[in-house]
């Protein structure tokens, strides 16, 4: 009997996507992406697909983002594969008095957990501790043991987890030790990873199913699944494009074999302007997906001129120091984020 645990689909993603052929190129390689689950799922004769949070990117997800989950939630259910979706932090109401979004997906047959109230289920010989957003694994005198095998799921941040870029959003969140005995499994960090080896009761995150953004490139990305015979648990990848990152000095030596199929940023410093329209285009050719092309004008006079600095945005004096300093560009990402997030 096998479960299949997935996390962080983020349905209605669009960043570092281009239409074309009259689609967005993300919502594609999401609908391919779940396409691979299902299909693995089908495959692999999965009795029960459990979602680990963030199924949206938004609390308030399109007609059309909603299509794509419902599509995927009954063509599950179609093929006698039960369905269990968890709230995450993209999926929580971001106002009092509104519904998560996931409460839609009951309508195809989905158990739904949302709200943070943990809920209880057997699979079979295996019991589900399941904790929605913002629940964390906190209590665990309330656990009682159900099923022969017992299994902890949740969408929080686990002590010792290694994070991408969505680690300022963990500076404010409890890091969580993982029970002692039991196996857990969460949604929530997009790396997938194994913090604790079967055989020592299994912790880890499925990972989200597509690269994000650019702090996950060169990661594989998938989904887990556990098989209660022998209680064994294995990563199965799904399709996606790759994320790539180059310098301005690599620009002349990529070749169509590292940028076709891929979503590629060019980042670099100069000293005066240059055609980065251009170079996009030139990206374009070799068969990039979507080029971005991040190229700074030095101005190291500007950035120290007090005066300027007084009047200018934080994200301005922010992107002057990094560009003094040569601040690694994970570093700079995150610091824009926080100021976005804070502003």
């Amino acid at each position: 009997m096998k479960i299949l645990f997935s996390g962080d689909w983020h349905i209605g993603l669009t960043s570092h996507s281009r239409i074309l052929d009259g689609q967005n190129t993300r919502v594609v390689e999401m609908r391919q992406a779940i396409k691979s689950l299902v299909e693995t799922a089908e495959k692999e004769q999965v009795r029960t697909v459990v979602q680990c949070g963030d199924i949206f990117h938004r609390s308030r997800p399109t007609n059309d983002d909603i299509r794509l989950a419902l599509e995927a939630v009954e063509t599950l259910i179609a093929n006698n594969i039960d369905v269990i979706i968890l709230d995450g932090n993209h999926d929580a109401p971001a106002q009092t008095g509104l519904t998560s979004p996931v409460e839609l997906l009951r309508h195809a047959g989905a158990t739904v957990y949302v709200g943070g109230e943990m809920g209880v289920m057997n699979v079979g010989p295996v019991g589900l501790y399941l904790t929605p957003y913002p629940r964390s694994f906190t209590d665990w005198g309330a656990v009682v043991l159900a099923g022969d095998i017992n299994i902890m799921v949740g969408h929080t941040t686990l002590e010792g987890a290694v994070t991408g870029y969505e680690k300022f959003l963990l500076s404010r969140a409890c890091h969580v030790e993982p029970h002692p005995e039991l196996p857990t499994v969460c949604g929530h960090i997009h790396t997938p990873q194994i913090l604790r080896k079967p055989e020592d009761n299994f912790v880890g995150y499925t990972g989200s199913l597509i690269q994000n953004d650019f702090g996950e490139r060169d990661q594989k990305k998938g989904f887990l699944i556990f098989d209660a015979d022998d209680s064994s648990w294995v990563f199965h990848r799904t399709a996606h494009h790759d994320l790539a990152q180059h310098s301005l000095d690599d620009f002349d030596n990529l070749d169509e074999e590292a940028v076709s199929g891929k979503i590629i940023k060019i980042t670099g410093v100069v000293e005066e302007s240059i055609d980065t329209i251009e170079m996009q285009r030139h990206l374009y050719s070799l068969g990039a997906l979507y080029a971005a092309v991040d190229i700074k004008v030095r101005q190291f006079a500007a950035a120290r001129d007090e005066r300027m600095l007084a009047s200018s945005g934080l994200n301005v004096l922010f992107e002057c120091y990094c560009e003094i300093e040569s601040v690694s560009q994970n570093a700079k990402s995150i610091g824009m984020e926080i100021i976005e997030t804070v502003s």
